[in-house]
């Protein structure tokens, strides 16, 4: 039996995919498994991409999917329900590991604990795939040292290569890097840069930092927080214990906070693991989906919570 499990819900972009299969490929810590759950109505050859990385240990399960949805936490489910391991860590399937990503959240674990960490957004600017030199440094870490809470601040950066640059603090329009009619936001966020091409690599957004800083000092309930599902990990017990993820949301909207309110209010704790942030394939928002989606979420979660149940899917056990 493996030591850990990666549960993975896949939805597209094959060529993302392999990039991220590669960041699995070069892990320091070698005893895992990644089980990956796939919709029967998606028709990507996931077999034929598993054969180019023969040292990973892949599970491959197919989601009977009732129509063309993401339905991504039932997927989940399905693939919690049949990992191996008693510990899991939950990842999307466009995001990146460093080659110690693993071996953090494994050597950090504690059973009455959730573990979590933060995501960066590896920019395409004009380019139609990731290129895959920049992947490769990525995975290695070639780029930096950080520290998350340095003076309980903003990130700290120490450049570990004179080929890139940070541009700090650059503004820039959401609508320019999503577009969408309503997007007037503008967010102050640094980027990185190769110094010798004219577009950045990274945008640095990790999801709300003061809200982590002050998660990290015991400052804020986790589901206030930006606490995200596709980086994190915990002992699939706890998950069992409240009969998974609510089947109910099909797509990513309001499951974040929805989990992470229900595994705090099952008494769980929550610990941020700088040293696993990921890198997050940037792709653009399905702005026609999420605003069909986002009033009827935002409605549902407030229901579902106000009078709040930890137990959910009712009359279905997910995991027996």
């Amino acid at each position: 039996m493996p030591k850990l499990s990666v549960v993975i819900s896949y939805a597209n972009k094959i060529d993302d995919f392999r990039h991220v299969l590669n960041g699995y490929s070069q892990q320091n810590f070698d005893d895992f498994e990644l089980v990956i759950v796939q919709g029967d109505k998606n028709e990507d050859n996931l077999t034929k991409l598993f054969r180019e990385f023969p040292n990973l240990n892949i599970q491959h399960e197919i989601f009977e999917d009732p129509n063309d949805n993401w339905y991504l936490y039932a997927k989940l489910n399905l693939g919690i329900k049949n990992a191996d391991a008693d510990f899991v860590v939950i990842a999307g399937d466009d995001i990146i590991p460093h080659v110690d990503f693993l071996n953090n959240y494994y050597s950090q674990r504690n059973e009455d604990e959730v573990l979590f960490s933060t995501k960066f957004d590896v920019w395409r600017h004009n380019e139609k795939e990731v290129p895959k030199e920049l992947v490769d440094k990525l995975i290695k870490n070639d780029f930096w040292m950080y520290n998350m809470f340095s003076n309980s601040g903003p990130m700290d950066f120490k450049l570990l290569t004179d080929e890139v640059e940070i541009l700090p603090h650059k503004t820039v329009w959401h609508g320019d890097l999503y577009p969408h009619p309503n997007a007037g936001m503008q967010c102050p966020v640094p980027f990185l840069k190769w110094k010798n091409k004219p577009w950045p690599i990274v945008w640095l957004n990790n999801y709300d930092n003061m809200n982590l800083i002050k998660l990290h000092q015991n400052n804020m309930n986790p589901h206030e927080a930006g606490v995200i599902q596709c980086n994190m990990a915990y002992h699939k017990k706890h998950i069992v214990e409240i009969n998974g993820y609510d089947e109910d949301y099909k797509g990513p909207e309001w499951t974040d906070a929805d989990i992470v309110y229900r595994l705090h209010k099952k008494g769980l704790k929550f610990r941020f693991i700088p040293g696993c942030a990921i890198w997050h394939i940037a792709h653009p928002a399905r702005w026609d989906w999420v605003d069909k989606a986002n009033d009827y979420k935002d409605k549902m979660f407030f229901e579902k919570n106000e009078n709040f149940e930890l137990i959910r899917n009712k009359g279905k056990n997910i995991f027996g």
